[in-house]
C-alpha cells in the first residue's frame, strides 16, 4: 500500500508547524561576526599590552629604577672610556649612532649644545634637573638627551605581543567553535538514540538560532513519521481484521449451502416439499452471498472498516420474529431444541438487514459448534422504552475434540452491532454461554422530520 501517493496516508494541515522566525541577533552569522570583533579587539589589546604598556610599566617602576640607573651609569662610563681612549670627536660619536643601535643594549642620543656653559651655575642646575649626561670628546662636549633600550629587547616584547594576541584570538575562536561543535554533536547523538534505541525520545536543543530551529524541524519530522507509521499499522491491522471477518461471515452461509447441496446431490430429502425447501434456501443463501460481495465491492473504506449506509426502517417485532425463526430453526435439524421469544408491541428499528443476517448466522454457527444438544437454546427478548434486548444462552458442550476457533465471529458481531448504534455483550461461565444484543428503537416522528428535511434539500 502506498504511504505517500494518491490514496495513501496524508498528514493534516495542522500537523506540521514551521519553526518560528529567527531574530536577527540570534542568527549564527551575527554571533560569528560579534565573536570575530571580540577576537580582534582582544588580540589587539593583548598585543599592545605586552609590546608597549608592559615595558613602560616595567621600566618606569620604582622597584627597578635603581637597577636601570645603575645600568645607565655603567653604560655611560664605558662609553666615556671608549671615547676618551680613542679620542673620538663629537661628529664621530654622533655618526656612530647606527653602529651603537645594532650592538648596544642601551643607546644614548647626543647632540651639540654650543651655548651650554658647564661653568655657569644656571646651566649646571638645568643639567641636574633634566638628568642630562655630559660626554667629553676630543673637540668638545656632547649632551645626552635620552636613551633607549636595545633592539633585541624591543623585538622580544614586540614578538611576545603578537604571539600573545594570536593566542588570545585562537582561544576565543576555539571556545566558540567548540561550543558549536558540542551542540551539533549533542543533536547528532539525540538523532542516533532516537533512531537506534527509542523512537519516542524527544529531540530538542536549547537556544533560538539556526541549530535550535533545525532540532525543532527534526523533532517535527520524527513526530510526523511516527504518526505515519502508527496510521499505517492501524490501517494494516484493520485490513487484516476486515478480511478475516468477511472470510468468516462468508464461510458460515457457504457451510450451510454445502450441506443443502449434499442433501440434493445424494437425494436425502424425504419428499418433494423438502427438496423445494432446500432449493429455496440455497437460492436465498446465494442471494445473500452476492449482496455481501456487492457490498464489499461498493463500500467506502474508512480507517480500514466497511462503511456503507444501507440501513432501513423495519417493523421491529415482525422482523425479529422472522429473522430469529429462520436463523435458529435449522438448529432443530441437528438435534437442538430452540425456544424462541414471543415478540409483541409496535416499534421500528433502523438496521441493515444483511448485516443482521450475518449476526444471526455467526451466533447460529457458534451454537452448532460449541453448544450441548442435550440442553435447550434459550432466546428471550426484553422490550424497554428505548431499546430491545435479545438474550441468547446455551449450555457448553463437553470438549471431546478440538474445534478450530479463531475468535472472529463474536468480534464481527460486536462491530456490526456497534455500526447499527447498539451494543453487544458476551458472558461465559463454567457451563453456560450467553450473549446480549441491545438494539435502539427509532423515534418515528424525529425520523420523519429528518426524512422530510432531506427531501426538501434534494428538491
Amino acid at each position: 500500500m502506498s504511504q505517500f501517493g494518491d490514496g495513501g496516508i496524508k498528514l493534516s494541515k495542522g500537523s506540521y508547524k514551521p519553526s518560528e522566525h529567527i531574530p536577527f541577533f540570534n542568527r549564527l552569522i551575527v554571533h560569528f561576526l560579534m565573536v570575530a570583533l571580540l577576537t580582534s579587539t582582544a588580540a589587539f589589546s593583548t598585543s599592545q599590552l605586552i609590546s608597549t604598556k608592559l615595558p613602560e610599566l616595567l621600566f618606569d617602576s620604582q622597584h627597578f629604577q635603581a637597577y636601570w640607573d645603575q645600568c645607565i651609569d655603567t653604560a655611560f662610563v664605558n662609553m666615556q672610556k671608549n671615547v676618551t681612549d680613542n679620542q673620538y670627536t663629537r661628529d664621530e660619536v654622533i655618526e656612530s649612532m647606527p653602529q651603537r643601535l645594532a650592538s648596544e643594549n642601551i643607546v644614548f642620543y647626543f647632540e651639540m649644545v654650543p651655548f651650554l656653559d658647564l661653568d655657569d651655575p644656571i646651566h649646571q642646575k638645568y643639567i641636574e634637573d633634566h638628568d642630562a649626561l655630559i660626554l667629553y670628546c676630543a673637540d668638545g662636549n656632547l649632551v645626552s638627551t635620552s636613551y633607549m633600550l636595545g633592539e633585541p629587547l624591543v623585538h622580544i616584547y614586540q614578538i611576545s605581543g603578537m604571539v600573545g594576541g594570536t593566542v588570545v584570538a585562537c582561544i576565543i575562536l576555539s571556545i566558540y567553535v567548540l561550543h558549536l561543535l558540542h551542540r551539533i554533536k549533542h543533536l547528532y547523538q539525540q538523532i542516533l538514540y532516537s533512531r537506534n534505541v527509542d523512537v519516542h525520545k524527544r529531540i530538542s536543543l536549547k537556544g533560538s538560532d539556526e541549530l535550535a530551529a533545525l532540532s525543532q524541524n527534526i523533532e517535527q519530522m520524527r513526530t510526523c513519521l511516527l504518526e505515519l507509521i502508527d496510521r499505517e499499522k492501524e490501517l494494516r491491522d484493520n485490513h487484516m481484521q476486515l478480511i478475516a471477518t468477511l472470510s468468516h461471515d462468508i464461510r458460515t452461509p457457504l457451510t450451510k449451502l454445502m450441506g443443502y447441496t449434499e442433501i440434493l446431490h445424494y437425494k436425502k430429502y424425504a419428499d418433494p416439499s423438502e427438496q423445494s425447501h432446500c432449493i429455496s434456501y440455497m437460492l436465498e443463501t446465494i442471494k445473500r452471498l452476492r449482496e455481501m460481495t456487492d457490498n464489499l465491492l461498493d463500500c467506502v473504506l474508512v480507517k480500514g472498516q466497511l462503511m456503507h449506509d444501507d440501513c432501513q426502517l423495519v417493523d421491529g417485532p415482525e422482523f425479529l420474529t422472522q429473522v430469529l425463526y429462520e436463523g435458529f430453526s435449522d438448529l432443530e435439524k441437528y438435534g437442538f431444541k430452540v425456544f424462541l421469544p414471543d415478540l409483541k408491541g409496535s416499534y421500528a428499528l433502523n438496521i441493515c438487514i444483511s448485516d443482521f443476517l450475518r449476526i444471526i448466522d455467526n451466533l447460529s454457527s457458534n451454537i452448532m459448534k460449541y453448544a450441548c444438544r442435550e440442553h435447550p437454546v434459550l432466546i428471550s427478548a426484553e422490550d424497554t422504552n428505548e431499546t430491545v434486548k435479545l438474550n441468547i444462552s446455551n449450555h457448553k458442550a463437553a470438549k471431546k475434540k478440538i474445534i478450530p476457533h479463531h475468535g472472529i465471529g463474536l468480534a464481527s458481531v460486536n462491530e456490526l452491532i456497534k455500526k447499527m448504534g447498539g451494543s453487544f455483550k458476551a458472558l461465559e461461565e463454567k457451563e453456560e454461554f450467553s450473549v446480549c444484543i441491545c438494539i435502539p428503537k427509532v423515534n418515528l416522528e424525529c425520523h420523519a422530520v429528518k426524512s422530510a428535511n432531506i427531501s426538501s434539500e434534494d428538491i
